[in-house]
């Protein structure tokens, strides 16, 4: 865990951390992330206060191959009474400030978020830096429940559920994509006006509407006169 690398020490340490991932329809592809955190606390000590960071492996495969490391930050506060247990949930939300190039390999944001080195850990950069970005993720909606009395030997548990939904992706038009849009276009309006022109022109000449018929031209004299000089 990157908490127990930045800010272990022989107090603050979580004692326990559980992590599920599930496939619930079975299609190969993970549906929601559990997350169980069991953090010790000494005597009277109560929490009042929870900050989250949750790092995500995110790719996107189908009409592009785009790769980035992304974050979630969640930030909840008890009462002045402190807690035993808070659970939260949520879904992952991809925010897209521009639309994604189609058919390009995209590893931009596929960088380290935080650094190990102790000294660069500033909460304020990283969530600026993190906000500037064209591409990341956030949990909404969020739902929090505090469960208030612990006993002295009781650990404090945090527990997050975050469900994986499906997105709408927004993607550059390209010339390919352009042209096929256009032709489907064409065709659904070149097909019924086809239709429609030949139904109306067969039902006008059987019906007599119009008069028609067919002119022949006289035929050709085989034997012409020849002219004498």
């Amino acid at each position: 865990m990157l908490y127990q690398q930045l800010f272990s020490t022989e107090r603050n340490i979580c004692s326990m951390t559980k992590v599920r991932e599930e496939d619930i329809d079975r299609d190969g592809k993970y549906d929601n992330l559990n997350l169980e955190i069991e953090v010790p606390l000494v005597g009277n000590e109560m929490a009042h206060h929870v900050k989250l960071f949750l790092i995500f492996d995110y790719k996107l495969s189908l009409m592009t191959d785009f790769h980035m490391e992304t974050m979630v930050f969640i930030e909840k506060g008890g009462s002045c009474l402190g807690g035993s247990r808070l659970d939260i949930f949520g879904d992952l939300r991809l925010v897209l400030k521009e639309p994604i190039t189609p058919y390009t390999v995209d590893t931009r944001y596929n960088t380290p978020i935080f650094k190990t080195e102790r000294e660069n850990f500033d909460i304020p950069s990283i969530l600026r830096d993190y906000s500037m970005r064209n591409m990341s993720t956030h949990v909404s909606p969020i739902s929090a429940l505090w469960t208030f009395g612990r006993a002295p030997s009781d650990p404090f548990i945090f527990t997050v559920t975050i469900n994986y939904p499906e997105e709408q992706v927004i993607f550059h038009a390209s010339i390919f994509k352009g042209l096929q849009w256009a032709w489907i276009q064409y065709a659904t309006l070149l097909l019924p006006f086809l239709y429609a022109t030949r139904t109306l022109c067969s039902w006008v000449f059987k019906n007599g509407i119009i008069s028609a018929g067919v002119v022949m031209d006289p035929p050709l004299m085989k034997n012409f006169p020849k002219k004498m000089y």
